[in-house]
C-alpha cells in the first residue's frame, strides 16, 4: 500500500498534499469541542461530514500506514523537482512515527519544497536536529485571535500561522498578511530560514 497523494483544490488550487483524516485522529476531535480553537471551526471534519465522504477511506488508509511503522521506499511517492507539497491540508500529526515518516518522503524527494503545519511541537521537537533542508516547519497557533511576538514561534520551527476575526483583527490594528491563492503567495513555501515569519489569514 502506497501513501496516497490528494490534488488540492479551493485556495490550494493547483498543490498536492499527503493528508490523513481528522475523524480518526483523537487530537483533532478533542480539539473540536474547544470553543476558542480554530479546530472548532475545522473545514476538514466539516467537509467530511458533508460533501466529501469519498475522502475518508483514502486519508484513513494514510493515517494508518503513516503512523504505524517506518515507510518502505517503495511506499514512499515520488514528487516533481521544484514542487511545493502540503503535508496536512487534512487531518494532524497523529504520533512521532507519522512525523519521521513525514521526514523521510521529504528527504527521498530532495528537489521538492516541503511544508508542515502542526499544532503538536511536542511531537517534532526531539527530531528538529533530523529534520531535511527541504520541509519547512510551520506552527498552526491553536487558538483564534493569539497575541504572537517571535517567541510564539517554537524551537526549530520556521514560522507560525495564527487565525483572527475579522472584528479581533480591525479592533487591534492586526495586519492580516494571508489574502491570497497559496500558489500566488508562496510566502509558506519558501526555503528554510527565509521568508514571513509570521502569517495572519481571517478565520473562514
Amino acid at each position: 500500500m502506497n501513501v496516497f497523494v490528494s490534488k488540492m483544490s479551493g485556495k490550494l488550487d493547483g498543490f498536492r498534499a499527503v493528508n490523513t483524516s481528522p475523524l480518526s485522529n483523537e487530537f483533532c476531535l478533542k480539539m473540536e469541542k474547544q470553543e476558542d480553537t480554530v479546530c472548532a471551526h475545522c473545514y476538514s471534519l466539516r467537509q467530511m461530514r458533508t460533501y466529501r465522504p469519498n475522502m475518508i477511506p483514502p486519508l484513513t488508509r494514510n493515517g494508518e500506514l503513516l503512523s504505524s511503522r517506518p515507510l518502505e521506499r517503495q511506499e514512499i511517492p515520488s514528487f516533481k523537482p521544484d514542487e511545493a507539497v502540503r503535508y496536512s491540508a487534512h487531518g494532524e500529526l497523529i504520533n512521532a512515527q507519522h512525523f519521521l515518516n513525514l521526514c523521510k518522503i521529504a528527504e527521498c524527494n530532495p528537489e521538492s519544497m516541503f511544508s508542515l503545519w502542526t499544532k503538536r511541537p511536542d511531537l517534532v521537537v526531539r527530531y528538529i536536529g533530523s529534520v531535511p533542508e527541504n520541509l519547512r516547519l510551520i506552527f498552526s497557533h491553536p487558538v483564534v485571535n493569539p497575541k504572537l511576538d517571535e517567541f510564539s514561534i517554537p524551537y526549530g520551527f520556521d514560522q507560525v500561522f495564527a487565525v483572527y476575526t475579522p472584528e479581533y483583527a480591525a479592533e487591534h490594528n492586526i495586519e492580516i498578511n494571508c489574502t491570497r491563492r497559496c500558489a500566488e503567495c508562496m510566502q509558506c513555501y519558501a526555503p528554510r530560514g527565509t521568508g514571513v515569519r509570521i502569517v495572519k489569514e481571517l478565520i473562514k
